[in-house]
């Protein structure tokens, strides 16, 4: 069984397991995973796994992807290889025990799964509402101030990635840890109070 690890300087932002078949990475939200970030294109990667091999082919040959400091068109992967766009890592890991249990992805798209909101309440943008529509979430600029709200199977998560401001829930300082967030949390990032909705 394979896995990715998807990293963003060297924090972890979340872990995917591969099953056989194709799954694609870029900012479209139709993508198996998808990246709000200018270090993506729309399609950028394909990852496909058949049984024990997982090949990687960047979709977008004028935007380099290295693979362990290599820039790479197609390549099988490899246990531990390290795959850089822009600052996001993701790190390929292969375990060749099998396993009957169902996977646990972060990813997984489901039609089914509960729609999210942020309505901002301070700030220029007083009244304004933010979709998370996305598996990952950018709030923020990157190299400033950058916290992150993922969409996994059991709900919505916000973590700090990088910036003096730590964000807030609830009056709470987020910790190392990524934190659950809840239908009508209080979330306060950079001075700026959102309130966040489930549908």
């Amino acid at each position: 069984m394979s896995q990715i690890t998807l990293k963003f300087r060297d924090k972890t932002i979340a872990q995917q397991t591969l099953r056989n078949g194709t799954i694609t990475i870029g900012t479209d939200p139709a993508c198996d995973i998808s990246v709000d970030t200018l270090a993506l294109r729309p399609r950028h990667l394909q990852l496909t796994t058949v049984d024990d091999v997982t090949t990687l082919l960047n979709l977008e040959a004028e935007h380099a992807v290295n693979v362990n400091g290599s820039k790479v068109i197609e390549c099988p992967l490899q246990h531990e290889d390290l795959i850089e766009i822009g600052k996001y890592q993701i790190i390929y890991q292969f375990n060749k025990s099998k396993s009957d249990a169902p996977p646990d992805p972060i990813f997984r798209k489901n039609e089914n799964q509960r729609s999210a909101w942020l309505q901002l309440m301070s700030g220029k943008n007083i009244g304004k509402t933010v979709n998370l529509k996305r598996a990952l979430n950018h709030i923020g600029k990157a190299g400033v101030q950058m916290d992150l709200i993922a969409h996994r199977d059991d709900g919505f998560y916000l973590s700090h990635l990088e910036g003096p401001s730590i964000p807030s829930v609830n009056g709470v300082d987020l910790s190392e840890t990524a934190v659950m967030l809840n239908n009508g949390d209080s979330i306060k990032i950079a001075n700026v109070v959102m309130i966040f909705s489930l549908s």
